[in-house]
């Protein structure tokens, strides 16, 4: 289908929320930023925060500082690096 949308038309939206993130007010949307950690690669990486690896994620350490300084959050669904956390 070509321009399918992606989007779930029946669910609802929330409207983003004042929260307080690093130090700074930003704008939140809170049922993404909920998702986020069970969502996002780099949580789920070898390489990331909960990854322990020998090797700290470069590409990680570089989004995480633009997140801090303009008090933001990515969730990242692609990542030609990425490598599943042993159990």
């Amino acid at each position: 289908m070509a321009g399918a949308s992606h989007a779930k038309e029946d669910a609802p939206v929330s409207e983003p929320v004042m929260v307080l993130r690093h130090g700074r007010e930003t704008w939140c949307d809170m049922d993404t930023d909920t998702e986020r950690p069970e969502k996002c690669l780099c949580f789920r990486c070898a390489h990331g925060p909960r990854g322990g690896g020998q090797r700290p994620c470069s590409m990680a350490k570089g989004l995480l500082k633009t997140c801090k300084a303009h008090a933001m959050a990515m969730l990242i669904t692609r990542c030609g690096s990425w490598k599943p956390l042993e159990r």
